[in-house]
């Protein structure tokens, strides 16, 4: 059995599931980077799934299971409204409980999601080229023209630490003379 399959079954009989959400790092910049937001759309992918309808889904799950305060929970919510890839009322539930009901637009999510990494992809790749470029030539001229000292004229011509060799000892010299006389 892998090691994987382990953890998996024991989370399962431990939280009675065993489905792990998982957020990939490019998608923090598409969510505002931020943590929160990106980790209250993967909960919602994985809660909404493909269904056209409205899901409820309380607060208390949000607490609950996907670990998000009240105020993560609205910041991602109005983020995400914003973006025009959420829709969200308020209708009972069958208990007759207000709860919150989320639909999302897969259309209007993926093209914002293509339209994002698109071009965060070509800019963050030209600013990287450019980066390495512009540090290569700058190392490359450094040691061009860099000339190196030993390491004891740099001791000396700085005077870090002590005094030249010669005036130590004369210093030495001047202190303990009086004493053998």
């Amino acid at each position: 059995m892998k090691a994987q399959q382990t953890v998996f079954d024991f989370l399962k009989d431990t939280m009675g599931h065993s489905t792990l959400l998982a957020i990939s790092g490019e998608l923090m910049p598409f969510a505002n980077d931020s943590f929160d937001n990106a980790r209250f759309l993967s909960q919602l992918l994985f809660w909404v799934d493909d269904r056209e309808e409205w899901t409820p889904i309380p607060f208390k799950e949000w607490k609950t299971i996907a670990k998000l305060s009240r105020y993560a929970v609205e910041k991602a919510r109005y983020y995400f409204y914003d973006l025009g890839v959420l829709e969200y009322k308020v209708k009972k539930d069958a208990q007759g409980n207000p709860t919150a009901h989320y639909k999302l637009d897969f259309k209007v999510l993926m093209t914002e999601l293509k339209k994002f990494f698109k071009g965060a992809k070509t800019v963050i790749l030209s600013s990287y080229a450019e980066l390495l470029k512009t540090k290569r030539e700058q190392n490359q001229k450094q040691m061009s023209t860099k000339t190196y000292t030993p390491y004891k004229e740099k001791l000396e011509s700085k005077n870090i630490g002590r005094q030249s060799e010669q005036d130590r000892r004369q210093e030495l010299k001047d202190k303990y003379e009086p004493l053998y006389l």
